[in-house]
């Protein structure tokens, strides 16, 4: 008996009984529990449909505003440019007043302007309907729209030479530049009169400034002090025939002449003597840095030669020129320190040299143009083993009044609004 109970504990072990489950449903049931499921199912995948394309929808959306504010601000910074561009192909210098015209009896025709009574205004086709516009008022007093005025006032571009003591009249002026992208539904109407629709605007500000490049004097060397000039053996410093060798403030004496000193005259004195930055660049060091072509805040940064007709500011405090980094190219250099040209640099420059600081040059070394040291500097030159020379060069500042002392951007180009 017990022999038959462990063949049966085995069996079951080996091949266990499976419990009976709940009864399964019933036809109705079954059919019921399917119609729900497909029910939710479809509830489901609508939610996910619609979410799927709200979003895309939306991004779609920001995608065209964002290119189209874009756009705009493309269109009011290329509005900007040709202004500047304007301004610089006066053939009177600088210029009183903003005035783009159209002359098609000029040779060749003059087209300033899309719509000259506005001021510069260009409009263009992007893409099928799609249209962009850029505009810069002029300041216009009597004109007969006076709808016109607020938005003439606000954005007409206007001398500001006064303002910010950058000297005469036309020195410096704000330019405010709107861009538009509209769709043109009637060519009949104006872009922004309805079918026509404007579909962003965007409105950019700057201003530019023309520097003068006026050093004190015509003179080789320019410096407030002439005691504190000295001049050693193989050292010359020569004027020509049409400009003085050194030039000074009267009264300050006269520089220490060890080597030569030529010029007509070789030394001249003068009570309007001026030397700060805005009498010689007609702007402040400030709007001189923002508007330089190059700013070093380092030495190493600085490339040898200097780029050709550009105006660098060294910010490195006391500089050093020697024969691993020497002083050359064609440029205006604006040195914010000391100026030392050591020994052996082999240094030859071509252009106007602005010290702040005190200057030390030593052998060899050739510059022609001019250089201005700052009030109370002093200036020795050495020239042990070798020459240095500096020669008067009207021609070289001539130059590079053209290309430097044209209108720039001074400071950063701002939005001042963007609306769709």
């Amino acid at each position: 008996m017990v022999g038959m109970q462990r063949v049966q504990l085995v069996a079951e072990i080996l091949h266990p009984r499976c419990p009976r489950g709940p009864a399964p449903p019933r036809g109705s049931e079954r059919g019921n529990a399917l119609v729900m499921g497909l029910f939710f199912l479809v509830i489901t995948a609508s939610l996910v449909f619609v979410g799927t394309l709200s979003s895309e929808t939306m991004r779609s959306r920001t995608d065209a505003q964002f290119r189209v504010r874009s756009q705009a601000a493309q269109f009011a910074r290329s509005g900007l440019t040709e202004a500047i561009s304007w301004f610089r192909r006066q053939t009177t210098q600088p210029v009183a007043a903003f005035e783009p015209a159209n002359d098609l009896l000029a040779t060749p025709p003059r087209i300033d302007s899309d719509e000259p009574e506005i001021g510069l205004v260009r409009e263009f086709r992007i893409a099928g309907r799609s249209f962009g516009r850029y505009e810069i008022w002029k300041e216009w007093a009597g004109d007969p729209i006076g709808a016109r005025a607020p938005f003439r006032a606000a954005l007409a571009a206007r001398d500001v030479s006064r303002e910010r003591t950058f000297g005469p009249g036309g020195t410096a002026w704000r330019l405010r530049a709107v861009g538009y992208v509209f769709e043109r539904e009637d060519e009949n109407r104006a872009f922004d009169e309805l079918p026509n629709r404007v579909l962003a605007r965007q409105v950019f500000e700057s201003e530019i400034l023309r520097l003068r490049l006026s050093p004190p004097g015509a003179a080789a060397l320019c410096t407030r002090d002439g005691a504190r000039v000295t001049i050693r053996d193989h050292t010359l410093i020569d004027g020509g025939a049409a400009a003085a060798g050194v030039f000074a403030l009267s009264g300050t004496g006269n520089p220490t002449v060890v080597g030569s000193l030529g010029g007509q005259p070789g030394f001249l004195a003068d009570s309007a003597y001026a030397c700060s930055t805005e009498s010689v660049f007609g702007a402040s060091e400030r709007d001189l840095v923002t508007t330089a072509d190059l700013v070093v805040e380092s030495m190493s940064d600085l490339p040898t030669p200097l780029p050709g007709n550009s105006l660098v500011v060294i910010d490195a405090g006391n500089v050093t020129f020697d024969a691993s980094r020497p002083l050359r190219g064609t440029a205006v250099l604006y040195v914010r320190g000391d100026v030392t040209i050591a020994a052996g640099s082999a240094s030859s420059f071509s252009g106007l040299l602005y010290v702040a600081g005190n200057l030390r040059i030593s052998a060899p070394v050739d510059i022609d143009g001019a250089i201005v040291v700052a009030d109370g500097r002093s200036v020795e030159l050495f020239g042990t083993g070798d020459w240095v020379r500096i020669h008067y060069d009207g021609e070289i500042l001539d130059h590079l009044r053209r290309e430097i002392g044209q209108y720039r951007v001074a400071g950063p180009i701002r939005p001042l609004d963007a609306q769709d």
